[in-house]
């Protein structure tokens, strides 16, 4: 490992962190659950929904041009080939989760179905505010009705372009720890002139793992309590996907990571703590035996607020709503 590799692993910790707190302190303001909300009214009661979409297609296949909002079900009318400008007049989520745009022609996608979700087309520019809208019957799914999704706010949109970045973490450290645990397993480090890098490596992961929590430990001041247990409970995702992998049936634990954070954690030895508190000697604080920073402390800071905040909300009233969390909390 370098030190222009070891630099750049700490530059992109540093944009990986403050990109996350950004999105946690955006999603976590008091009015972003009352915007959020706007833009999933009907067009004609909410300013959300634009008149009309000026749509490229960007996909090299081209798009399917259908003569109703679910795949499955509507006939194909035509096609449009890449690089093509369209006008669409509507727009809503099908019962596949897409985003389907209706055009003079019929409706296209933004994404194709499954696990990539490659782009189809794109929005350039948008104009006007929509009225009220009524969809033909064919449109009006029996199962389940298409879902009006109107255009986000520019704080919005930044912050879930923003929150993009924590897959490219996870993408990053989770394949710099299988160089960790495939080198050794498959040939003895005397055979191989990556064995003295990788205790190189897992400092580096272990570092960065441990950095990620250092927001909740210095108590940063742009984030309240429900924005600080959003950051950490995202940390705490990467560092589940860091350290935990499940490939073809098999699970794969990265224990030289892991022992890495405990011990910096200041976990030297295991220890066990009795159920009847009781037989614990009054001269030993028991808080004072778990680690008061890393992940151990950013779990029990999440549960934590957790549970206070489920009580809070249970104590408000939301029978209109049928909400039993908050949006931090879920």
């Amino acid at each position: 490992a370098t030190p222009t590799f070891q630099r750049i692993l700490t530059e992109l910790g540093m944009l990986y962190r403050s990109s996350i707190s950004e999105v946690c302190r955006v999603r976590s303001s008091p009015d972003y659950e009352d915007l959020d909300m706007q833009r999933w009214k009907p067009p004609g009661d909410s300013p959300n929904h634009p008149a009309i979409y000026r749509l490229r297609i960007v996909c090299s296949d081209g798009a399917v041009v259908r003569d109703g909002i679910d795949i499955d079900t509507c006939d194909s009318v035509g096609n449009l080939e890449m690089g093509e400008e369209v006008l669409a007049f509507d727009r809503c989520i099908n019962r596949s989760g897409i985003m389907r745009y209706r055009t003079s022609w019929g409706w296209v996608s933004e994404q194709t179905r499954g696990h990539g979700r490659e782009p189809i087309s794109e929005v350039i520019s948008i104009h006007g505010v929509a009225g009220s809208r009524k969809r033909q019957r064919k449109d009006q799914l029996q199962k389940r009705k298409p879902i009006d999704y109107g255009v986000a706010d520019l704080r919005s949109a930044g912050a879930s372009i923003l929150a993009r970045l924590q897959n490219s973490q996870c993408s990053l450290y989770t394949s710099l720890g299988r160089v960790t645990m495939t080198i050794p397993r498959s040939r003895p480090f005397s055979q191989t002139q990556i064995g003295p890098h990788i205790s190189t490596i897992v400092r580096e992961i272990g570092n960065f793992l441990r950095q990620n929590f250092s927001l909740g430990e210095e108590g940063d001041t742009t984030l309240g309590p429900g924005g600080l247990a959003m950051y950490l409970g995202n940390m705490l995702s990467i560092f589940h996907s860091s350290i935990y992998e499940e490939r073809r049936e098999k699970q794969y634990l990265n224990v030289l990571v892991l022992c890495n954070c405990l011990y910096y954690d200041g976990l030297y030895d295991s220890f066990l703590l009795p159920a009847n508190k009781s037989t614990i000697s009054e001269k030993i604080d028991i808080q004072s035996l778990l680690p008061k920073s890393g992940f151990y402390a950013a779990v029990r800071s999440v549960i934590r607020y957790g549970f206070a905040a489920i009580k809070e909300f249970q104590c408000q009233d939301h029978v209109q709503t049928n909400q039993r969390l908050n949006r931090v909390i879920a």
